[in-house]
């Protein structure tokens, strides 16, 4: 298959997924100047591809390209039938230009990165082995979760489903997976722009008056600028280290600068394309802050949650409680459930996202449910008995609903978290680090927040009054007030609208973010490097989102100092294009050096090509293997260290070895020594113990043993289908010996290039 006609299926899957949902994404972001358009295709393949999991996962229908497309035929007829009305279809006339925008901007991101991807296309190196191995398992499943293609006999202890999302798209658009791993990269890419361009040009369209009645192109720039922020720029570090280190400078080392720790951001992921859950979830959290904003949105009309306030109080009291539950739902049950779906996706696809967008759920939730038309009243229902107890019955229901979306991907998954630790003193970051690292969005979201609170000053004085009484309430302390004359200054026409709220608070948990790896961090098995996966999924996070602020905040604050006068804010005007250039120059050396200067022949994009020239006679029999080895039958390979090419037939086939990287299975599964968990087939079978570091040893005796008796006994112990003997069995195992395959129920099933495959009789 050409790489172009791939590139297209691709896309046009994508698309037609998104019209499934047009209908309800038109309802839930009527506001949004582009009618919900952005956000379509992310909703329209996580409710088929949803689905199609869930009936998989209760073994009701088998995952099969005949099956997928019947389950979205039906999806679409029912979401169609039900919320397709003609006058909403007609609001998408008004919202043309953005929808135009944003399909040149998905369809070019695509296209772009696919064929940037033809310098880079190996899927090797790194942790492709993995992700590429979880792929093919998703692909080759009927009923999930997958196999782990790492240690046979037993289901992905990991998270998987952003996984299986690249499997359920390369399914239906009808590409090799070897291309689908590759397009699969370009699409969140593509999607991620396209979302965050929707999002954050409804942020400035809906805080500017008269916007609709001109041509909003400073709401596009808005929402190109905050693409740009979160997608495409880089930190500090390339501007301040490539001056001076120019042939020495390494794109990598901008992501590992704080010692022992990681801090990386979407573009290094994109160049890297390693399928990782936090890079999957991109688009998916997107449309969370979308949802949330949506509800801050319509708390400036007559918001379901208000609705609820008067039954949440008799609820509390306990009076007439059967006459209004059948009252409390209906106005509220849609909204939740959409957004304890996605909620529940994030679980599924980066379980840290779940922690921290169900955080940032809440706060939304016990903000809104105080928010009223003025400060005074927002302030004292902020802490209101009523307003907490709401709040608290709202998030409740919240993640009730998102565990209950994905029960089935709960009760299989035995978290790997160790609990939490104390980061020790002496174990922080350098401040100057930190700088260099947050040195573009940490400034411009400030200076956002600066701004806001000097404007709001400026119309309402008495707002310093109701800061002084929030913190008061939140110490617990009296704090005298000196009481401000409250009459508005009619001269200034600014307002602080609910889309500013929402950047506050979504500005104030991305310091949260920044700051909570200097104190605390989840344990896992790394001694040296104990707080990187925290920071590392803490910091990814709140790059997203002060990413939205700081490219809103730049054009909202560039806009009102035009307004003033053509002095006014140099200082800020020279601060902003400084950093934009600073951030800028991380994805130019970035994507140089990443696609290896561009040098020599452009390739394909199939991911698998590499193998005819590194590993010529695996490649042949690894496409053997695809073509004629139907199912997921247990091979026997050699064990190697994780980040190499051991375990390439388990990763390139998705048929599961005894063993694959052993340090990631530690990972998953507890422990090296100590019996894996969750307890594994092979144990409850047996009743022997099964561990990480017993397989290692096992698979070594096999091809090392000299008796044939032994061998079978591996053999028979993890229900082994096929022997594989290639040169990386040879060259790990020092004392390798296949004359006693010849006294074995055996058949030698292929045999070229010095690689044979035997077959268990």
């Amino acid at each position: 298959m050409s790489d172009s006609l791939a590139t297209l299926q691709y896309i046009l899957t994508a698309e037609l997924l998104g019209l499934v949902a047009l209908p309800i994404t038109i309802r839930l972001f009527n506001k949004f100047p582009d009618k919900g358009w952005g956000f379509s295709k992310i909703f329209g393949i996580l409710f088929s591809a949803w689905l199609v999991w869930i009936l998989s996962s209760l073994h009701i229908l088998p995952f099969s390209r005949g099956n997928t497309l019947l389950i979205i035929a039906l999806l679409a007829g029912v979401i169609w039938a039900l919320f397709g009305s003609l006058k909403k279809l007609a609001s998408l006339r008004t919202a043309v230009n953005f929808i135009l925008i944003e399909e040149i901007l998905f369809i070019g991101v695509v296209v772009v990165w696919t064929y940037l991807r033809g310098w880079s296309p190996d899927i090797n190196g790194l942790e492709k082995f993995m992700d590429y191995g979880f792929m093919l398992s998703s692909m080759k499943t009927a009923y999930f979760p997958p196999l782990d293609h790492f240690f046979a006999g037993e289901t992905i202890n990991y998270y998987y489903f952003g996984h299986y999302l690249a499997a359920f798209i390369t399914t239906i658009a009808k590409v090799p997976a070897s291309f689908g791993y590759n397009l699969q990269m370009s699409l969140i890419f593509g999607l991620s722009g396209m979302e965050i361009f929707s999002l954050a040009s409804a942020f400035f369209y809906l805080t500017v008056k008269n916007e609709s009645k001109r041509i909003p192109w400073r709401s596009w720039l808005s929402g190109i600028l905050a693409f740009l922020f979160v997608d495409v720029f880089g930190n500090l570090h390339t501007a301040l280290y490539y001056p001076m280190e120019k042939d020495k400078y390494w794109y990598p080392d901008a992501t590992r600068f704080i010692k022992n720790t990681i801090h990386e951001f979407p573009i290094y992921s994109y160049i890297v394309n390693d399928l990782h859950g936090h890079v999957s979830d991109i688009p998916i959290v997107v449309a969370i802050l979308a949802l949330l904003s949506v509800i801050f949105l319509r708390t400036e009309e007559t918001h379901p949650l208000k609705k609820l306030e008067q039954h949440t109080k008799d609820l509390l009291n306990k009076v007439h409680l059967e006459k209004h539950t059948h009252k409390l739902l209906p106005s509220y049950l849609p909204l939740l459930l959409v957004l304890g779906f996605f909620i529940g996706t994030t679980y599924a696809t980066n379980a840290w996202d779940f922690a921290i967008y169900t955080l940032l759920s809440g706060v939304v939730l016990w903000v809104v449910n105080a928010l009223t038309s003025n400060f005074e009243n927002f302030t004292n229902k902020l802490f209101d008995i009523h307003t907490l107890a709401s709040t608290f019955l709202h998030s409740i229901a919240l993640v009730i609903i998102s565990i209950l979306f994905y029960l089935p991907f709960w009760q299989h998954l035995v978290p790997i978290s160790k609990g939490i630790g104390i980061v020790p003193l002496g174990g922080q970051s350098p401040l100057w680090q930190v700088v260099i690292l947050w040195g573009v969005q940490v400034p411009l979201a400030l200076a956002f927040l600066i701004w806001l609170y000097k404007m709001t000053m400026n119309k309402y004085p008495q707002f310093r009054e109701y800061i002084v009484r929030m913190i008061s309430k939140l110490l617990m302390i009296d704090i005298s007030i000196k009481k401000v004359n409250k009459t508005k200054n009619k001269s200034d026409n600014f307002s602080i609208e609910h889309a500013h709220i929402f950047m506050i608070i979504i500005s104030l948990l991305s310091f949260l973010l920044i700051l909570l790896p200097e104190i605390i961090y989840m344990k896992d098995i790394y001694p040296t490097h104990y707080r990187a996966n925290t920071m590392f999924k803490f910091y990814y996070q709140a790059w997203i989102m002060l990413g939205i602020v700081s490219g809103v905040s730049t054009v909202t604050i560039w806009n009102w100092l035009n307004k003033q006068g053509i002095k006014k804010g140099t200082g800020y005007k020279v601060m902003s294009i400084l950093l934009i250039f600073a951030a800028s120059m991380y994805p130019v050396e970035a994507i140089y050096q990443g696609f290896g200067g561009f040098k020599g022949v452009h390739q394909s994009i199939n991911g698998t090509l590499y193998l005819k020239t590194r590993m010529p006679a695996d490649a042949k029999a690894i496409d053997w293997i695809n073509q004629n080895i139907k199912g997921q039958p247990t091979f026997i390979e050699a064990v190697g260290d994780s980040y190499t090419d051991y375990a390439r037939i388990a990763a390139n086939t998705g048929n599961p070895s005894v063993l694959g990287w052993p340090v990631h299975e530690w990972l998953w599964r507890g422990d090296y020594s100590e019996p894996v968990k969750p307890t594994s087939q092979k144990q409850l079978r047996t009743g022997e113990p099964d561990s990480v570091g017993k397989r290692v040893d096992d698979v070594r005796i096999f091809y090392e043993t000299d008796d044939p008796k032994e061998a079978q006994k591996i053999i028979t112990t993890y229900q082994v289908r096929y022997i594989y003997v290639g040169a990386k069995e040879r060259e790990k195992y020092e004392h390798f010996n296949g004359k006693k395959f010849a006294d074995m129920d055996l058949t030698l099933v292929y045999d070229k290039d010095n690689v044979q495959i035997y077959k268990v009789n």
